[in-house]
C-alpha cells in the first residue's frame, strides 16, 4: 500500500525524476498545470531503506540554466563516473518559445555524481538528439542509450489577410516600363499587365495582374511602348511565405524562421523556429524572400507524437555519447504514447487502450510487438517494469477523472500479459506524475489532481515478490 512521504518545497508535474543509493532526484518540471512555467533547481532527498522515510529535499549544488519541463533523467551504474555513478538529463524544454527555451529540448546534460550524491559538474551537450524532444521515454541497454517516442516541440503561429501578387524582378532596363501596358516575355511569350514598377533604373520589380504563361529567368521582356529590360529570374508569387524564410514582426521587431507553412489562401499556420522576441497580435508579418500577412493571434508551443526509436552508443565513462540513429518504430496504432516501461531487455508501451511489448535483443535489434488489452482505459498514466517481472500502471486520466487506481501483472515469456491485478489505490489520484523505482519500491512524484492543482506530494509502495503493494 503506498505511503506519503516528506513532500516537494514547491508542486511539479512534468518533472524528471531517477534514485541511486537511496537518493531520490527530482529535476525541473512544470510549476503551474499550464506547462508555462517551471524551476531550474535539482532536488535531492534521501531514502530511509527500513521505514522508506526520506530527509528534506535540498538543492544539489549545481542546476540548469533555464526550466527543463517533460525532460527524463537516467543514472548509469557505478562503473562510470569514477565510482559515483553519471546522471543523464534527455531533452525537455523551457517555459517559453524563445528560441533557447524551444532548443534546449535537443540538449542532453551529464553530471558525474559526487560521493555525497551531488552534481558538482555537468557536460552539456548541446543539440545532440534528434529533434527537439520532450517527455521522451528512455532506457539503456549494455552499452547503447535508447530513446523512445516522445513529443517533438517546434512554435506555431497563424496569420490572416494575406494577398498575393504575381510580381517579377527585371536588369539592364534600357526603357522604362509604363504601368497599365501588356508585358511581353521574348521567349516564353508570357503576358501580363504592369499594375506597378518599383524602378531602381537598371533594375527593379514589376507587379503583374492577369499573367498568362510563366515568364522564365534571362528572357527579354517588353511593352507595347517600348519598355525593355531582361528577366531576372522567373515570375513568383509575392505574398505566400516559403519555408526557409526569416519572418520580422512590423510593431514587435521579432524574428523567425518558417520550418514549413499550411496556406488557406488568405489564413493559415506557420511553423516557426528560433524565435528570437514576442509576436503581437494583428501586426504585419513580413518575410525576407516573398511572405506578407498579419498576425492573428502569437506565438504557442507546438508538439506532435513520435514513433520512433532511436539508439546511441555510450563512451567508456558515460560522459558523452556518439550520434543518434534510427533504429525501429512503434506500432503504428500508437498516437499518442501514454506511457513506456524498459528494462535492458523489454520494451513496452500503452497507449489509451492497449499494451505493446517487444524484447530488445544484445545487437539492439528490436524483434516484433505482441499486443495486449490495457487494465482501463486512461491518458497521462506511469508504467513501470520491475526486476521480478511486474508490470504496473499508476494514476492517470480516464477522459471524466483523474484517477488513483494502479494495475498489475505479470509479462509472459512469449511478450503476452497475464491477467491484470487492481492494486492499492495511491494516496492522491494524479496524472503526468514523476516516476522512479529504487530495488522493489515506486516513487510516485508531483503531478496533477483531478482539479489540475500542481501536486507536491510524494508517494511510495513496495511491490512484494508475489507481486501485491
Amino acid at each position: 500500500m503506498f505511503k506519503t512521504m516528506d513532500p516537494l518545497p514547491a508542486g511539479r508535474h512534468r518533472a524528471a525524476c531517477a534514485a541511486w543509493h537511496n537518493n531520490l532526484y527530482v529535476l525541473g518540471g512544470a510549476s503551474n498545470s499550464g506547462s508555462t512555467a517551471g524551476p531550474t533547481t535539482i532536488l535531492k532527498s534521501r531514502i530511509n531503506a527500513v521505514d522508506d522515510g526520506n530527509t528534506p529535499w535540498v538543492e544539489c549544488a549545481s542546476e540548469f540554466p533555464t526550466a527543463k519541463i517533460g525532460a527524463k533523467a537516467i543514472v548509469l551504474d557505478a562503473n562510470r563516473g569514477g565510482g559515483n555513478g553519471v546522471l543523464m538529463v534527455i531533452g525537455g524544454r523551457g517555459a517559453t518559445v524563445q528560441a533557447a527555451d524551444v532548443n534546449a529540448a535537443a540538449d542532453i546534460w551529464i553530471g558525474k555524481l559526487d560521493s555525497d550524491g551531488n552534481i558538482p559538474r555537468w557536460n552539456h551537450l548541446v543539440g545532440v538528439l534528434p529533434s527537439n524532444l520532450t517527455d521522451v521515454s528512455v532506457m539503456r541497454s549494455d552499452s547503447h542509450i535508447f530513446l523512445v517516442g516522445g513529443l517533438d516541440i517546434k512554435v506555431i503561429m497563424s496569420f490572416k489577410t494575406q494577398t498575393t501578387e504575381t510580381r517579377l524582378k527585371y536588369k539592364t532596363q534600357t526603357v522604362n516600363f509604363t504601368v497599365g501596358q501588356v508585358l511581353t516575355g521574348g521567349t516564353s511569350g508570357a503576358t501580363g499587365t504592369i499594375s506597378a514598377d518599383v524602378d531602381a533604373g537598371a533594375t527593379g520589380t514589376l507587379t503583374l495582374t492577369g499573367v498568362v504563361g510563366t515568364f522564365q529567368n534571362n528572357e527579354a521582356i517588353t511593352d507595347a511602348l517600348g519598355g525593355a529590360a531582361v528577366a531576372n529570374g522567373t515570375q513568383y508569387s509575392w505574398g505566400d511565405f516559403v519555408a526557409g524564410e526569416v519572418i520580422t514582426g512590423g510593431t514587435s521587431a521579432a524574428t523567425a524562421t518558417i520550418v514549413s507553412v499550411n496556406d488557406a489562401g488568405a489564413t493559415g499556420t506557420l511553423i516557426l523556429k528560433d524565435v528570437s522576441g514576442t509576436f503581437v497580435n494583428n501586426e504585419d508579418l513580413t518575410g525576407n524572400l516573398v511572405g506578407f500577412a498579419k498576425a492573428d493571434g502569437t506565438t504557442a508551443l507546438y508538439q506532435t507524437a513520435q514513433n520512433k526509436i532511436w539508439r546511441a552508443k555510450l563512451d567508456s565513462d558515460g560522459m558523452s555519447l556518439g550520434g543518434f540513429s534510427q533504429v525501429g518504430l512503434l506500432p503504428a496504432a500508437i498516437s499518442p504514447i501514454n506511457a513506456v516501461a524498459m528494462d535492458r531487455k523489454r520494451l513496452v508501451i500503452s497507449d489509451t487502450t492497449s499494451v505493446y511489448t517487444a524484447r530488445i535483443e544484445p545487437s539492439g535489434e528490436i524483434l516484433p510487438w505482441v499486443t495486449s488489452t490495457a487494465p482501463e482505459s486512461k491518458v497521462d498514466h506511469a508504467m513501470v517494469l520491475m526486476q521480478n517481472n511486474d508490470l504496473v500502471v499508476l494514476g492517470g486520466y480516464n477522459g471524466a477523472n483523474v484517477k488513483p487506481s494502479c494495475w498489475s501483472t505479470s509479462i509472459e515469456p512469449d511478450g503476452g500479459l497475464k491477467r491484470w491485478t487492481l492494486q492499492s489505490s495511491m494516496i492522491t489520484e494524479a496524472m503526468n506524475c514523476g516516476v522512479a523505482v529504487m530495488g522493489d519500491r515506486i516513487f510516485m512524484i508531483g503531478g496533477l489532481d483531478d482539479a489540475s492543482n500542481v501536486l507536491t506530494s510524494v508517494q511510495v509502495c513496495r511491490v512484494n515478490p508475489d507481486g501485491q503493494f
